[in-house]
């Protein structure tokens, strides 16, 4: 394994809210932090410090292992039990803020050609000489109340 990027615990409390406010959930979101502020940790560990449930954590491990965030290295306990396993950062911060910036840069591209789209259709409209007698029409009507309309 190579070196290990470590965040201090503010700094680590930000980039989790920050990747939450751009579209990443926030238990992953949460996870990726606290491995940044830890370098490594059992899923017990994330469960206790960041207080939540086993299967919370288990879905959010499982969504960064999915992105290759995240990558799991199961320990044996002693006895029977099951192995428990170690989760650490299998990416830089900055490649998972670069890939976070990507897809934000897509989805506000696309918003924008959406954007652009409305503002074409919106100058092709015009009003004809019927269309503007039809305003006046129903302003009028609109305002003699007692009139059949």
């Amino acid at each position: 394994m190579g070196k290990v990027q470590r965040l201090k615990e503010d700094e680590s409390d930000e980039f989790a809210e920050l990747l939450h406010a751009l579209g990443v959930d926030r238990r992953p979101s949460r996870v990726v932090g606290f491995l940044a502020l830890e370098g490594n940790a059992r899923s017990s560990r994330i469960q206790e410090a960041l207080g939540m449930r086993q299967p919370e954590v288990s879905q959010a491990t499982k969504a960064l292992r999915e992105r290759g965030w995240v990558v799991a290295k199961p320990e044996k306990t002693p006895g029977k039990g099951r192995p428990v396993n170690n989760y650490r950062l299998d990416v830089s911060l900055a490649d998972i803020a670069a890939e976070v910036k990507a897809k934000r840069r897509e989805v506000i591209n696309e918003e924008l050609a959406r954007i652009d789209r409305l503002v074409e259709l919106a100058s092709t409209a015009t009003l004809t000489q019927e269309d503007e007698s039809s305003v006046e029409e129903r302003t009028d009507a609109k305002a003699r109340p007692d009139q059949p309309q």
